[in-house]
């Protein structure tokens, strides 16, 4: 099977891995390939056979067009051609897609967006290609391996899409470090920007509207980084919930980020939610936590807080995952066991009143933290007995780099009463007011200081 890169050794170690003893049962190993975009006439079979035991969050992950052909496809027919056409259809719209795409994508389109053509000259190239080919009808083997690495959203070839410039020798405006240097220490590559939850605690005053980065974007930039920072160092989103982030050109949600990071890169990924919000909601949180199965669930119970919505909320959210079946072949032989993290803001009571909610869930392994808030956000106004200046510590850093949903590179500066985020560049666009030089020594008074969210 044709893999593109970055995806070859993650193939290979699955491959050599996949005949262990207790490494994958064969459920596992089918929803492994339906989750990887990997669809045959014997994977179609054998989904068809179990379609009415596969976890919800496969039925909402599967594009809907091969839902059909799962469903819908007679037994006697050629149903291999069938899922080649697919495949090659899906890459044409895909590519076509991109090449027009809104950079940021906002579902109630709030937010300013631009029409970005996001393909590299193999991309037009491959479009070409795959188009020529539905108009002749002449499906061979070699393209439809092309239109498997620009359809499947775990193998996508990032190298059909447009290089990105992180412009990392640029110098903070802060503390004078380059970007490369300060990027070592801490960096954020925020999938979203925004937030839906309006906390009261937020320090980053995290509220709508939201939008979101496209998914191959976002996947070329962690590739860069990964190769030029600790991956610790890479934190995943800044003022939003990472629950939320979606692509609907490829059909990407938090759950595919969770995949990728964690089989790919080797890069557990450990998110903190407020959990379930939306009716979309749950199948993402089991998806993810049956991909990555380490989650903090935040808990909310400050004066301002709608106190009953919340505890549903987390209800719903363990409900979730309760029901993720963790698919173990996909972790490393390293990590610890599956466990939801509870964390609770507010009076230290708040934690005991969960108590009653977590003893339904035996099968979880739970850790529960009370942790005060920071006097930021609208938090300022609430009693200062709830409250203590922990944000810079749970930040660890004075300042650091953080690159939004529509590319935007700013500083984010922690100093001072106010949060501020200077925009020195763009990902797609390259630096803005600065020479783009390595000595280049930038004062905060070049840079366009906003109020950061």
């Amino acid at each position: 099977m044709y893999v593109p890169y970055p995806y070859q050794d993650f193939y290979d170690r699955y491959y050599e891995r996949r005949h262990e003893p207790d490494f994958l049962t064969e459920s596992d190993n089918l929803v492994i390939c339906l989750l990887f975009d990997i669809f045959s006439a014997e994977i179609v079979r054998a989904a068809r056979g179990k379609w009415d035991r596969l976890p919800a969050y496969l039925h909402a992950s599967i594009p809907k067009s091969m839902c059909t052909i799962i469903r819908e496809a007679p037994e006697n027919s050629n149903v291999q051609s069938t899922i080649d056409a697919w495949y090659v259809n899906r890459a044409a719209y895909l590519l076509k897609s991109y090449s027009r795409c809104l950079v940021p994508y906002s579902a109630d389109g709030r937010v300013p967006a631009a029409r970005v053509d996001l393909l590299s000259q193999d991309g037009a190239h491959r479009l070409a290609e795959l188009t020529q080919a539905l108009s002749s009808g002449n499906l061979t083997p070699e393209i439809v391996e092309k239109a498997f690495g620009a359809s499947s959203r775990f193998f996508l070839d990032l190298d059909l899409f447009k290089d990105v410039d992180p412009v990392l020798d640029i110098r903070n405006p802060i503390t004078q470090k380059t970007a490369a240097e300060e990027s070592a220490a801490y960096l954020c590559l925020s999938a979203s920007s925004g937030c839906h939850n309006a906390c009261v605690h937020c320090g980053f005053n995290g509220c709508g509207p939201v939008s979101h980065m496209p998914y191959p974007l976002f996947s070329k930039l962690y590739r860069l980084f990964h190769q030029n920072s600790p991956p610790a160092a890479i934190q995943r989103y800044l003022d939003s919930d990472p629950l939320h982030y979606m692509d609907p050109i490829i059909g990407a949600d938090a759950g595919d980020i969770a995949l990728t990071l964690n089989a790919v890169y080797w890069n557990q990924l450990i998110p903190t939610t407020k959990g379930v919000l939306f009716g979309t909601d749950k199948a993402v949180l089991e998806k993810m936590y049956a991909i990555a199965p380490h989650i903090v669930l935040s808990h909310v119970a400050l004066p301002g807080e709608p106190a009953q919505k919340n505890m549903r909320r987390l209800a719903d959210s363990l409900d979730a995952v309760s029901k993720a079946s963790v698919l173990t072949g996909l972790q490393p032989d390293s990590n610890p066991p599956p466990v939801v993290a509870v964390q609770t803001y507010g009076p230290p009571e708040a934690t005991d009143s969960l108590a009653p909610l977590l003893a339904r869930y035996a099968d979880l392994n739970f850790i529960v933290k009370h942790r005060r808030c920071a006097p930021v956000g609208r938090a300022a106004r609430l009693d200062a007995s709830y409250l203590r200046d922990s944000e810079k510590k749970l930040m660890e850093y004075d300042s650091f780099l953080n690159i939004r949903a529509n590319g935007d590179i700013t500083w984010v500066n922690l100093e001072g009463a106010e949060y501020q985020h200077y925009t020195i560049g763009n990902v797609l666009e390259g630096p803005r007011h600065v020479a783009r030089h390595k000595d280049a020594v930038v004062a905060a008074k070049t840079c366009t200081p906003n109020r950061c969210r």
